[in-house]
């Protein structure tokens, strides 16, 4: 039996309304409380310190996924699952070695270069038509109008979705990410709608149901092969139509919020197209969509001077670690200048988001063309938070624009 040292006890409930009505605000104070607290409302761990954190991602061996990525623990109460798949065998996000490593390959391998190459033009064309249908107005919706349309418009097609009415994939995504947390009044926020929303996804990812030549008839064609069962076949599918959409919708709009608050960055995104990647990962570590990822530990570990015993649960603070002063200098700054290819964003390690490639193209598509197309975009009011338990989504940006 370990004791906790009482310093390291805090009452801190990132969940609270008040966190999750302001969660920079609630990770920095998470990250400030100490190198590892403990949470004593939920009995987890906890660390938003960017050494620990990007410690914890790297040694998969020492700290799982498989206990869940969310507050539930897996392994504990095996109903905690919330996209219904069975621990260890199906699922890529929630799984570890033997059983994540063909999952992974396959799901890397569709999304690989070679369809990347082959989508870039396509995703270019598409958004500087998103954009083209906006022109002329002077005050447009960056959440709404853009970061909510462009990746539920272009990814489905490319996975091989041939309908074109669509559900609300990212309201589905806002779900998951409740659904990690406590259950609370967000965990059950419009889950009226989620049967009919998970139901539509399965209906359309059936293998019957999709495009050849698309990403998702790739990820069969490789239980065809036998590097994966049909069944994780299946579930690749649908988590990646499930989980790509709301994470990229969320990061583009982080993007697009922290061009307009500084105009001089957007003038030289403008002037330099090639700054729209770094402009995207820069907003996403200033900014931090996805917020909390929890490990557990496999064994007996000493994490910033105490021991988190076997089995137990640690969160990390992807908004601590990625605003960390020991880490970045001027960490609440959005600076193009800076080199950001070190934020955990995506995660780091053998867990890091395999579709991380896909979000990058996607957000350099929509900037280029928001970039190329309006010379000046700054805020026209306040931005619009949804609380969540452990993602940050942008309702509204209302912006106002001048057209080149």
């Amino acid at each position: 039996m370990f004791t906790i040292p009482r310093d390291r006890v805090v009452s801190l409930d990132p969940y609270s309304d008040a966190s999750t009505s302001d969660q920079l605000a609630a990770h920095d104070e998470l990250r400030e409380a100490g190198e590892v607290v403990y949470l004593e409302k939920y009995g987890v761990y906890a660390s938003g310190r960017f050494d620990i954190v990007n410690r914890l991602f790297r040694e998969w061996e020492s700290f799982e996924v498989g206990s869940g990525i969310g507050l539930v623990h897996l392994k504990r109460d095996t109903n905690g699952f919330p996209m219904g798949g069975r621990y260890g065998q199906t699922s890529i996000i929630e799984s570890d070695p033997p059983w994540h490593d063909p999952l992974r390959r396959a799901a890397s391998t569709v999304i690989g270069p070679r369809k990347l190459r082959a989508l870039r033009p396509v995703w270019m064309a598409e958004a500087n038509t998103l954009i083209d249908g906006l022109a002329g107005r002077d005050r447009i919706d960056g959440a709404s109008e853009i970061a909510h349309v462009f990746p539920q418009r272009v990814f489905p097609d490319a996975l091989g979705i041939r309908e074109k009415e669509r559900e609300d994939l990212a309201l589905f995504g806002a779900y998951l990410f409740n659904q990690s947390g406590p259950p609370n009044q967000l965990s059950h926020y419009m889950e009226d709608r989620i049967p009919a929303i998970r139901e539509w996804i399965a209906e359309h990812t059936r293998r019957e149901a999709l495009e050849p030549g698309s990403i998702a008839t790739d990820v069969w064609e490789a239980a065809d092969r036998g590097e994966i069962n049909y069944e994780q076949s299946a579930a690749i599918v649908f988590a990646l139509l499930a989980a790509g959409i709301d994470t990229t919708v969320n990061g583009i709009a982080a993007a697009i919020v922290s061009l307009a608050r500084h105009p001089d960055q957007y003038e030289r995104v403008r002037q330099d197209p090639s700054l729209a990647r770094i402009a995207f990962d820069e907003a996403l570590r200033v900014e931090s969509p996805v917020t909390a990822m929890f490990r557990a530990a496999t064994t007996d570990m000493e994490v910033g001077g105490i021991t988190i015993p076997a089995g137990e649960k640690i969160l990390l603070s992807i908004p601590g670690a990625n605003r960390d002063p020991r880490r970045w200098d001027r960490p609440t700054e959005f600076d193009l200048d800076r080199d950001p290819s070190g934020h955990l964003g995506f995660g780091i390690g053998l867990h890091q988001c395999v579709g991380q490639h896909v979000a990058r193209l996607e957000a350099e598509s929509i900037i280029t063309a928001i970039t190329s197309r309006v010379t000046s975009l700054e805020l026209a009011g306040d931005v619009v938070m949804q609380p969540n338990n452990r993602m940050r989504i942008f309702e509204s940006i209302p912006l106002a624009v001048e057209w080149d």
